[in-house]
């Protein structure tokens, strides 16, 4: 845990159009390898760092491969953050020894918690593509009037019953 790293320097590489910068320099296999054993001795500050050199990474894998139309329920940061933690429960099974290695795990990971949610959401009891935003009911703010409860409020109740009491 003493030894401090800095911050990694950047090569661009190309997924589906857009450049997306993943850690890569002279020298970074060294720290990535010290890292890796830090982590494994259970080193959580050190887990942390390896898993966030790719962040901007998975971010770009999330938001070529998730949903347009589940965004509103997840999006990519919440898919991303959720890897993260899946990849940190799951860390010890983690068997590789090189930065692809652990690219292409948290890739794994990143793409099995966009199917699960795909899974989740479009499940025969949630009709995603029929839910209406409530300014769209009526066109008025989220206080529609179509939406008032037919049953009362505890409140509302108690009210009542003091009044029929009178």
């Amino acid at each position: 845990m003493g030894k401090s790293f800095s911050q990694p320097r950047h090569v661009a590489v190309r997924l589906r159009r857009t450049v997306v910068n993943l850690p890569s320099a002279p020298g970074s296999d060294q720290e990535f390898l010290e890292l890796l054993v830090q982590a494994r001795q259970g080193d959580n500050h050190a887990l942390g760092m390896l898993i966030n050199r790719y962040r901007p990474y998975l971010l770009k894998i999330a938001c070529d491969e998730a949903d347009t139309n589940l965004q509103s329920k997840e999006g990519e940061s919440d898919l991303v953050q959720d890897a993260y933690l899946n990849a940190v429960r799951a860390f010890a099974l983690f068997k590789g020894q090189t930065q692809h290695d652990l690219r292409a795990w948290l890739r794994k990971i990143l793409l099995n918690q966009i199917s699960g949610s795909r899974t989740h959401y479009h499940a025969d009891k949630r009709a995603i593509d029929a839910e209406i935003p409530l300014q769209a009911i009526d066109g008025k703010d989220s206080r529609n009037d179509n939406l008032q409860a037919i049953i009362s409020s505890p409140s509302e109740q108690l009210v009542r019953e003091e009044e029929r009491c009178q």
